[in-house]
């Protein structure tokens, strides 16, 4: 098997860390059991393995637009941003509005970038800030080009839209 074709996953909570690296089927099914593994690494009660998609795409949307109504536009996210726009907090930001906007709830790279361009935004070197941002936990990395930001970060996200 080649080295293209293997992913790694690596998932920090509280000091506890996990790391599966393998095919990008076997990580896209291991995925899936994130959520019940999160809780045992922070302390929480063992939970049910999550059995198919449908299960994991609805708890992603739940968390996503249940708890706090996101605005439809691009362009509504930009005026609840921090003055002080950071390239670290523009990627995270047009991430997570791509995220809830795709069907399998990931981001590319390349996707961010068209996103920000359409609003006047740039991110110099974007692969460098997402890398640093999968060092950092703040995104995860699904498969070989697919992104998913952190729930803590989502979490964020949707405080400034409750201000």
């Amino acid at each position: 098997m080649t080295d293209s074709a293997r992913s790694r996953l690596r998932l920090n909570l509280g000091g506890n860390e996990i790391e599966i690296e393998g095919p990008d089927e076997f990580i896209q099914a291991e995925v899936r059991r994130l959520p019940a593994l999160a809780r045992l690494l922070t302390g929480g009660a063992p939970a049910a393995e999550v059995e198919d998609d449908e299960a994991f795409e609805g708890e992603a949307e739940e968390t996503a637009s249940t708890r706090v109504r996101l605005p439809e536009a691009f362009r509504d996210w930009i005026a609840k941003m921090p003055e002080k726009k950071t390239e670290r907090m523009k990627l995270l930001w047009a991430g997570y509005y791509v995220q809830l906007h795709s069907r399998d709830r990931t981001f590319r790279i390349r996707d961010v970038n068209k996103l920000l361009e359409a609003q006047e935004l740039t991110i110099n070197h974007p692969s460098q800030v997402v890398h640093a941002a999968v060092k950092s936990g703040e995104v995860l990395r699904l498969t070989r080009g697919r992104y998913r930001v952190s729930n803590l970060v989502a979490q964020t996200i949707q405080a400034h839209f409750l201000a």
